[in-house]
């Protein structure tokens, strides 16, 4: 895996086609703080005042809902005023709609599919795992990122953190360290992307810059300097190509 990619530029509308709401009433806005409050992932569904026919769109979306526990539909209508600053952040004003954005439990837009492209399934797979979503939330925030996998058995792991930490202190975005735990079966697909080897006997590191490069990934224990390196190091071009889909590419 050589790059993250954070966010998407896909949206949604609302009509009203027998789609759940995170909320009966209050803006879409309010509905999208109250999913992130309670950990949801969101299947955004996106309209515009001229799109008359979504009911395939909210059929599926709706199908994505229940084959995921904490997860919530809400509607969106580009064109309505109250929505323009969401319109914005997300990247919506373009996008060729209906189409069903999906935004992750941490409130980071993840990708979509317009209604041609749509099935229950796609959209899930685009739902990250509880760890992935904290490093797209760190580098959504321009750090950098210590991502250190491992096995409550590894004996090198403490020194490893503590590196880690050390390294932190010499980069200017101070970098954010995120525990991973290579027996967490939620956490496998991720691990797999990321290129680590579950079967290590040893706690791997894997370091990615501010603008979502994996700029090195390191078994055991690591002097603190090769880590800052790592962080600091900047790649010009990312080779994470723009989609529907944000995630990390090999």
């Amino acid at each position: 895996m050589n790059a993250f990619s954070v966010g998407t530029n896909t949206y949604h509308t609302a009509v009203k086609n027998n789609i759940t709401n995170e909320s009966a009433t209050g803006s879409v806005k309010d509905q999208l703080s109250t999913a992130k409050k309670n950990g949801n992932a969101v299947f955004l569904v996106i309209t515009s005042t001229n799109v008359k026919e979504i009911s395939k769109l909210a059929t599926v979306a709706n199908q994505a809902n229940k084959k995921v526990k904490k997860s919530t539909v809400i509607q969106m209508n580009r064109d309505d005023a109250a929505n323009k600053e969401l319109v914005t952040q997300y990247g919506l004003a373009s996008i060729a709609v209906p189409f069903v954005l999906v935004i992750s439990p941490k409130g980071m837009a993840v990708g979509g599919y317009s209604a041609s492209q749509v099935t229950a399934d796609l959209l899930v797979k685009l739902i990250p795992s509880p760890k992935y979503d904290e490093v797209l939330v760190a580098i959504n925030a321009k750090k950098p990122v210590f991502i250190i996998a491992g096995k409550k058995s590894f004996t090198d792991k403490a020194s490893v953190l503590t590196a880690c930490k050390v390294a932190a202190k010499a980069v200017v975005n101070t970098p954010v360290i995120i525990e991973v735990d290579m027996s967490d079966v939620k956490e496998a697909d991720f691990l797999k992307q990321m290129g680590v080897n579950t079967l290590s006997t040893k706690t791997v590191t894997v370091v990615v810059n501010s603008t979502g490069n994996i700029t090195g990934t390191f078994n055991g224990e690591q002097p603190a300097k090769t880590l800052s390196d790592a962080a600091n190091k900047i790649i010009k071009k990312s080779c994470c190509p723009s989609g529907s889909k944000s995630g990390c590419s090999k």
